[in-house]
This record gives structure tokens, C-alpha cells and sequence, in this order.
């Protein structure tokens, strides 16, 4: 069974791709990294071409060359996701799953990862606000809308940081934007010396570092528990 390792050009830099011939005239192919055009490899999606061929060589001994597989599913990546959030907290991957079954993979569930575009993923965003002429309603929608794309772009991040994936950018979902200000108003505000005292007064270590994410972001508890070190920002000092 053949196996090469091959360069394509885009206009964001060149991609590696690994192609296994069948042996019938045939043969699949599978993009395993970007090339170090513009970035500096990082040995994980950004590849020199010794690193790229070192991974076309594991992923060809793999299971008896059988490198190439089908594309990732947006199905298979929720699993792969939802199987690991479970892990950490059950009840946050039980909510995570009925929301994305509802919302998101109703519509995407049986097409590819990386087919999927911003152009799409921004229609579908929109296709969740509610036609109302109650601005409340309206808000209220675009509040949950945020809320299961935050959980879209955690389950295509947690796939993208998968080698074996061969998924090799972020674009399609990282440049679609949630809608700002729709969050409800805050009823309670703790000055920063109230909430100083609350943290000082949690027994528990990690729960004053939530609390102490809470009140440096504002985010909620249950976008805090979805984050990831790749969520951080380091040099905005931010979440994304």
C-alpha cells in the first residue's frame, strides 16, 4: 500500500497531506498539519516537514496503514466532546447535550468538520433569534443563542486539538461573533471589597479561584467549568 506525504498552498500558508493509496487505482487523503510558513512549528498543527513526515509515518503503521479515515463528523466530535466533559461534570454534559442536540447538530450533525463554514455557522446563529416584536424576547433568544455557541466552539476546539482529526484550523467557528449585550441585567452588584471578603471567606481553595474568575470576567459558572487552557488568551490576558 503506498504512502507519500504531499504540500498544498493556500493563501494562508501550505498544508501537509497524507495520501494512502488503496491499492485498486484509488487513494484517500487526510490534511495533518499546516506547514511552518508563517508560524513557528509547535510540533502539534503547525508542522516543519520532518515533524509532518514523523506523523504520516505513525499514522501510515497505524492499524495497518489505514491512515485515512472519513472525516470527522460534527456527531462524532459532539460525542468525542460530550464523553469528556462527563467526565468533569455530568450535569453540565447532560444540559451540553440537549441543547446541541436541539440546536446545533439537528442541522449539522452528519457533515464534516472541516466543510463547515462561517457563512453557515453565522445563518444558523441568526436562525435561532426570535422573530418578535417583544425586544425582551427577542434579547432572551439571543442570550441562549449565545450560550449553545459557546458550547459549538468548545466541542470544535476540543476536536481541533486532536491530532488524529486531521482538522488543521479554527476559522469557520472562531470568527463568528455572539451577540453583545443581551445578557440579563445584573440585579446585585458586589463592590470589590464585598466580593474581596466573600472569596477570603471560602474554605474551599478551588472554589474561591471560581469565585475569583467570576469576578474578574463576569462569566458565569457554567462557562467558567467549560474553559480550557486553550481559552486563554495570554496575550489579551482574556477569555475567549
Amino acid at each position: 500500500m503506498g504512502v507519500s506525504l504531499g504540500y498544498r498552498r493556500n493563501k494562508l500558508g501550505g498544508t501537509w497531506v497524507l495520501r494512502v493509496a488503496n491499492g485498486r487505482g484509488g487513494a484517500a487523503t487526510q490534511a495533518i498539519g499546516t506547514a511552518d510558513d508563517y508560524d513557528t512549528a509547535n510540533g502539534s498543527n503547525i508542522l516543519t516537514f520532518w515533524q509532518a513526515q514523523e506523523r504520516a509515518k505513525s499514522l501510515a503503521r497505524r492499524e495497518g496503514g489505514a491512515a485515512a479515515k472519513s472525516p470527522l463528523t460534527t456527531s462524532q466530535a459532539a460525542e468525542n466532546y460530550l464523553e469528556s466533559l462527563a467526565a468533569r461534570n455530568v450535569n453540565s454534559a447532560r444540559d451540553a447535550r440537549g441543547r446541541l442536540r436541539k440546536h446545533f447538530l439537528a442541522h449539522f450533525g452528519e457533515q464534516a468538520v472541516r466543510a463547515l463554514t462561517k457563512t453557515a455557522l453565522d445563518r444558523w446563529l441568526a436562525g435561532m433569534v426570535a422573530k418578535s416584536s417583544d425586544p425582551d424576547k427577542v434579547r432572551r433568544s439571543k442570550d441562549s443563542a449565545n450560550r449553545v455557541l459557546a458550547m459549538v466552539k468548545a466541542l470544535l476546539n476540543h476536536a481541533l486539538r486532536d491530532p488524529s482529526n486531521g482538522l488543521i484550523d479554527d476559522h469557520a467557528w472562531r470568527l463568528v461573533k455572539s451577540f453583545k449585550g443581551v445578557g440579563e441585567a445584573r440585579r446585585v452588584h458586589f463592590s470589590m471589597q464585598q466580593a474581596q471578603k466573600l472569596i477570603e471567606a471560602t474554605r474551599d481553595g478551588a472554589f474561591a479561584d471560581l469565585l475569583t474568575a467570576g469576578f474578574l470576567t463576569g462569566a458565569r459558572y457554567g462557562e467558567l467549568i467549560r474553559c480550557n487552557v486553550a481559552d486563554y488568551d495570554s496575550g489579551a490576558r482574556a477569555l475567549t
